[in-house]
């Protein structure tokens, strides 16, 4: 299976919204899986479980999103052991 859209773009989310945590998880699921890279799965997923869901300077719907990726981020990386 090849993964759905190019690496750099999914990097230049990451950039562009640092804070916002699903689309982490997005990359995790429709990047590193189709690769197989176990490795790139597990450090995306964590680093959603890392970090804080309430950002300085968030709005509210940021927050509430971060905390429902965290939550899915858990239930990924316990599916994945």
């Amino acid at each position: 299976m090849r993964p759905r859209g190019s690496r750099s773009v999914r990097i230049a989310a990451l950039a562009a919204a640092p804070d916002y945590l699903p689309t982490r998880l997005e990359y995790a699921l429709r990047y590193a899986v189709p690769l197989r890279d176990h490795q790139l799965y597990r450090r995306l997923v964590q680093e959603v479980l890392d970090a804080p869901p309430t950002p300085p300077d968030a709005p509210p719907e940021l927050v509430e999103e971060n905390r429902l990726a965290q939550a899915r981020a858990r239930t990924m990386l316990s599916d994945s052991q």
